[in-house]
């Protein structure tokens, strides 16, 4: 579901404004730590960037209890854990402007769940599309 959010499952993805690259959109300082860069990651396939994603969310292990917190490994790591309600970003703020998308009710305030409610959907998307072609 995170995937699939992150880069609708198109790993050669690249973010034009933040340089975020691949399954997950790494950021190019994430990918440095560990041990690519966002050049060589866009230049794997799908399968070879999932040893990535393993190894970006092995230190997590025991901590991803919901989506939320999955989906929040990936977008705002502070928030892994914390209550749904958790305000991640403000109005004002560039992170609040490069994600204004997921404040859904537009109050000026994006929390932990309703940047995740567009992941739940966007899975359901997924979902509905991959029934359509097993009932084919």
């Amino acid at each position: 579901a995170v995937m699939a959010f992150e880069s609708r499952l198109n790993h050669t993805t690249v973010n034009p404004l933040s340089g975020a690259t691949g399954l997950i959109q790494w950021m190019p300082e994430t990918a440095v730590e560990l041990g690519t860069t966002t050049a060589e990651l866009k230049n794997m396939t799908a399968i070879e960037q999932l040893d990535y994603v393993y190894k970006y969310l092995k230190p997590y292990t025991g901590k991803l209890r919901t989506i939320s917190d999955l989906y929040m490994s990936v977008l705002w790591p502070a928030a892994v854990g914390e209550d749904e309600d958790y305000v991640l970003f403000e109005a004002g703020t560039t992170a609040y402007r490069q994600n204004d998308g997921l404040d859904l009710n537009e109050d000026g305030y994006i929390t932990k769940a309703e940047a995740t409610e567009r992941v739940i959907r966007n899975r359901d998307y997924y979902f509905d599309k991959t029934e359509e072609l097993t009932d084919e």
